[in-house]
């Protein structure tokens, strides 16, 4: 197979497309893009402080989490996997009064793997307001006692072990996904919560979860700030298997239905380990912001984002990478107003399609994947502004068939096809002149 530099001088002489095979190797020069994107993105701040962790290993394999900053935190976004000296452990369960007395606590989202909440996880938790179970399988005894703002809660089909008094003092509507209480229930688990009717086969369709945004920071305590919208918050409730079993198709709409206000932003993490069938973000012509990982895991069987979009990272600063990473998503359809694709966008996603689409508010998004083809070729939009291939962007993107880039791309990142199969076929409708040598190593 011929060097990339004899790939080159036949494109000059021909003027041809050009075909590449993945897999040669090749070394990487000191290559930059960040100075050719300019997505100028609106910044905001929000009112929340994040939850800070401490861990105590279990095994070899898993650990248990507690929280560090209880005095401070509003939101806790609980990680799925965390490295401890230098290696990989599984969160699956909150302690022993893990999260007791965090007295500012709103919002509390638990990552897909975990499997344990400990006797009196949240304890005097009396801010808290809403809790995402995911898919846990035993929840302590007193575990959400005295949470007097906790007004439902949805028990997944998952639980199969539930302690005692666990809403003791509470009044809270309980949503139970099964029929009936579990074998090892306790016979007592909703004792002493003032609500005792409890909905069983449930239902309910958790909400959209949000968190307010502001034009500068804003202190708490000090209510004169503009609330200008909102951002989807981290951790959607949406990773409990009940929602991939039952195909839910979920909308985002451009305003929080409650005041109207505009939705700006999709935090980290926000769709993480999310099982629905559909995703769409609904047509607005102001763009939102995008920030890393916002995808990261997803198990969405389709995402359609018809809305103009910026990437802006978590520092207000910096662009977002990673936006699907390792999603496992079939069908990806993304605006083409973007500048191009930022660094390991879709790095080790189990992607299939990517379309690109004009925002509109005319195109039918539930029905826009029946009126087109998916057979595993990716075609990028050829509009000028985009025009840019980040560091990765498609590392081991593995069910991809083929690629077609146009002429409109005039900067590429290191590695962008790494990983790739022989058979994977990268199709580039002109070179660039900054073309990396490294672009397509193995």
């Amino acid at each position: 197979m011929a060097k990339k530099k004899d790939w080159l001088l036949l494109v000059a002489m021909l003027s041809i497309s050009l075909v590449i095979l993945c897999g040669i190797a090749i070394t990487q020069p000191d290559y930059k893009i960040a100075s050719a994107i300019d997505y100028s993105p609106v910044q905001y701040e929000s009112a929340e402080v994040y939850a800070i962790y401490d861990y105590v290993i279990l095994d070899d394999s898993t650990c248990s989490v507690k929280i560090a900053n209880k005095e401070v935190a509003t939101q806790a976004v609980i990680p799925g996997k965390v490295n401890i000296d230098g290696k990989d452990y599984m969160v699956t369960e909150i302690a022993l009064n893990g999260f007791a007395s965090s007295i500012y606590l709103k919002r509390v989202s638990v990552p897909y793997g975990l499997r344990k909440i400990g006797n009196s996880a949240f304890v005097n938790c009396q801010s808290l307001e809403t809790v995402s179970l995911s898919n846990v399988q035993e929840i302590g005894n007193n575990a959400f006692m005295r949470c007097t703002k906790l007004s439902s809660i949805i028990i997944p089909k998952s639980v199969t072990v539930m302690g005692a008094t666990v809403f003791r003092f509470d009044d809270t509507q309980i949503m139970v996904r099964n029929a009936y209480d579990g074998e090892n229930w306790s016979t007592n688990w909703n004792a002493n919560n003032a609500n005792s009717e409890v909905e069983y086969n449930s239902k309910y369709e958790a909400p959209t979860e949000y968190i307010p945004l502001y034009e500068s920071t804003r202190t708490r305590g000090i209510d004169n700030q503009k609330k200008v919208g909102y951002a989807i918050a981290g951790g959607q409730p949406f990773s409990e298997d009940y929602y991939n079993e039952n195909g839910i198709i979920e909308h985002l709409t451009p305003t929080n239905p409650e005041d109207g206000l505009p939705v700006l932003e999709i935090e980290s993490f926000s769709y993480e380990d999310c099982g629905l069938d559909m995703l769409i973000v609904d047509y607005d012509e102001t763009p939102i912001n995008i920030q890393e990982f916002a995808f990261a895991g997803t198990d969405c069987k389709n995402i359609i984002i018809n809305r103009p979009v910026t990437y802006i990272g978590t520092d207000g600063v910096t662009t977002a990478d990673n936006i699907f990473y390792q999603a496992k998503t079939e069908n990806i359809v993304l605006p083409a107003t973007s500048n191009g694709v930022v660094n390991a966008m879709f790095y080790e996603a189990e992607v299939k399609n990517i379309l690109h689409i004009q925002p509109d508010k005319g195109i039918n998004t539930e029905a826009y994947l029946t009126s087109v083809t998916l057979d595993g070729n990716v075609k990028l939009p050829a509009e000028t502004e985009f025009n840019s291939i980040g560091d990765l962007a498609f590392y081991c993107t593995k069910n991809i068939k083929s690629i077609y880039i146009p002429s409109n791309i005039t900067f590429v990142g290191h590695s962008v096809f790494d990983g790739w199969a022989l058979e994977q076929a990268i199709t580039i409708d002109q070179i660039c002149d900054d073309l990396p040598d490294g672009f397509n190593t193995e």
